[in-house]
């Protein structure tokens, strides 16, 4: 949203008249390769002195996409550098006279996987990389920091299977949004030579696929990094709409985003911006990269194979994401979401590790075997487990006769799918869901008993002997509907090794997510399976529109009619 301060152009001195008189520091490293297809494909390293790992920025210079280099930083960076709190990178790229849109955004997008990959020679926290830049470099940040994660974790490469994700981005006066080209002037020839068009070219004619892609607001949606947008109100390069509609997008997204404007700054808002900008900008960097958060979170999503509107898992797992992140009485929480399993140091290291997929994500990703290996060692450090609708469900092929499974004792229990020791049930129904759980049990916190369409499963396997020690009922529903009994169809579990387990098998429906006691219910559970406090009114949250989080269908699609022959 916008800062209610304008920043007055005389104000204050130039930007970088404010931070030049810090010594320039001089880069550790110069002209890295970080790909092999051209020569422009390098960066520059500037190391902080730290004994302990620091957070990265990764500098993307501007100049229209076809000028401009890397060998300087600005002076902002470099105090950063000096004062040992940050290790900055600065980037080059190939420009649009050797290849155009793309090559630009994939040679950024390749040099934060290799810095991560990095990581421990360099002394950087791999967690926490920012990215800014201005013009042409505030473009390509955005982009970066917008569009999903570009990781590769089936190549063979093991740069290309790095995350390309950022904690946060800056971006000075960074073009948005080429579909503005159709309503307002823009002179400067680099808007179309990036598409590999002519100068000139009248914007209805340029391929409108294209300026999409090329669109960092394309690519926005509530599961971004916190990003700060930084313009002039006089830019006759890159009008400040650029900014304000890219704004007004996160915004309605439930993104994290603020537009900051720099009172009659011209394109080089830098320089008109003075103190004030400079210490906006290092506490932005401050907040969300020498912040660490207090507990996390890796949300998994495994794969899924159920109709438009039921089971949604990815968008569930955004959605859930977006949650735990924007949490409005739990603080210091961080979530990401994953579609693989992976090496990467936040879901290795996080608190505790949801589950949403068509059976128990962990025995269906292609890295099966490393998955299960690798929770092994997080349950054994205290890691949570939870599991949430179908990711409770284990086939045949899973388990051993006697129906043991790892999942058995990470969470309590499992939904038994066609297996041959124990026959789950699933089905569709007007569901009474009613706390099991004592009153005084922190998943219990605010909420109560509540009716929903959906799909409860039922007759859980808890092992041969029923709930095992340090497991309970978190709630029960009546089913089925004629001779009902009482049956338990979430559950918790205080494991042994400290750490802690549950399994909730709903919703089946995308649209519950709505529910705000099922919703509660769910994120009350994933707290306490991290180690955190429930608050003693449960999570709170403000949930966005659902199409938010880019679900195929709100409702389900409805079976399609087959016609009898005559």
């Amino acid at each position: 949203m916008k800062s209610p301060n304008l920043i007055c152009f005389f104000a204050f001195l130039s930007f970088f008249a404010t931070t030049v008189l810090a010594q320039r520091p001089e880069p550790t490293l110069k002209d890295v390769p970080y790909d092999e297809q051209n020569a422009a494909q390098v960066l520059d390293v500037y190391q902080a002195e730290s004994e302990t790992p620091v957070p990265a920025v990764v500098y993307i210079h501007g100049g229209g996409w076809r000028a401009g280099s890397k060998n300087a930083i600005p002076g902002f960076l470099a105090k950063l550098v000096n004062e040992g709190t940050y290790t900055v990178v600065s980037v080059e790229y190939r420009f649009t006279d050797v290849a155009v849109h793309p090559a630009q955004v994939n040679d950024c997008i390749r040099a934060i996987q290799f810095v991560r990959s990095k990581a421990d020679e360099w002394n950087i926290d791999p967690l926490r990389i920012g990215v800014t830049g201005g013009s042409a470099g505030g473009h390509l940040s955005l982009w970066v920091a917008l569009h999903d994660d570009m990781a590769d974790l089936k190549s063979e490469d093991p740069v290309s299977r790095e995350s390309s994700r950022v904690s946060c981005a800056v971006s000075f006066a960074g073009p948005t949004d080429w579909g503005l080209l159709n309503t307002i002037e823009h002179k400067h020839p680099a808007y179309r030579q990036l598409l590999g068009y002519e100068p000139g070219t009248p914007a209805l004619e340029m391929d409108e696929g294209e300026k999409a892609n090329v669109s960092p607001i394309t690519h926005a949606s509530a599961d971004d990094p916190p990003v700060l947008l930084v313009h002039g109100d006089a830019d006759s390069v890159v009008p400040l709409e650029h900014a304000e509609v890219l704004d007004e997008k996160l915004d309605a997204t439930g993104g994290n985003s603020e537009l900051y404007v720099v009172e009659g700054g011209e394109h080089n808002v830098v320089s008109a911006g003075g103190k004030e900008l400079e210490e906006k900008v290092s506490s932005f960097f401050k907040e969300h990269l020498l912040k660490k958060a207090e507990k996390t979170v890796a949300i998994v999503v495994g794969p899924a194979n159920h109709p438009p509107g039921t089971h949604e898992v990815a968008a569930g797992g955004r959605l859930m994401a977006w949650c735990l992140n924007h949490m409005e009485n739990v603080p210091g929480f961080e979530s990401q979401v994953f579609y693989e399993w992976s090496d990467d140091a936040f879901l290795q290291n996080a608190s505790s590790i949801v589950f949403i997929g068509d059976q128990f994500p962990a025995e269906r990703l292609g890295s099966a075997d490393a998955a299960m290996d690798d929770l092994s060692g997080i349950v054994a450090r205290g890691g949570g487990i939870v599991c949430v609708h179908y990711a409770t469900g284990l086939a045949a092929d899973d388990v051993l006769d006697s129906g043991d499974h790892p999942l058995l004792h990470w969470t309590g229990g499992y939904f038994a799918a066609r297996c041959n020791h124990h026959q789950s049930k699933a089905a569709i129904f007007e569901a009474t869901i009613t706390p099991a759980a004592p009153a005084s049990h922190p998943i219990r916190r605010g909420w109560d008993t509540f009716q929903v369409k959906d799909e409860p499963y039922t007759r859980i396997w808890f092992g041969k002997d029923g709930l095992a020690d340090g497991a309970i009922a978190l709630a029960t529903a009546e089913y089925p509907p004629k001779d009902p009994k009482t049956e338990i169809v979430a559950w918790a579990i205080d494991r042994p090794d400290g750490g802690r387990g549950a399994g909730i098998t709903m919703p089946h429906f995308y649209r519950n997510w709505e529910r705000e006691e099922l919703r509660r219910f769910i994120l009350n559970s994933i707290v306490w399976s991290a180690g955190a406090e429930v608050p003693e009114d449960g999570v709170v949250t403000t949930l966005p529109d659902l199409m938010t989080f880019r679900p195929e269908s709100l409702d389900p699609k409805p079976k399609k009619k087959i016609e009898k022959k005559k």
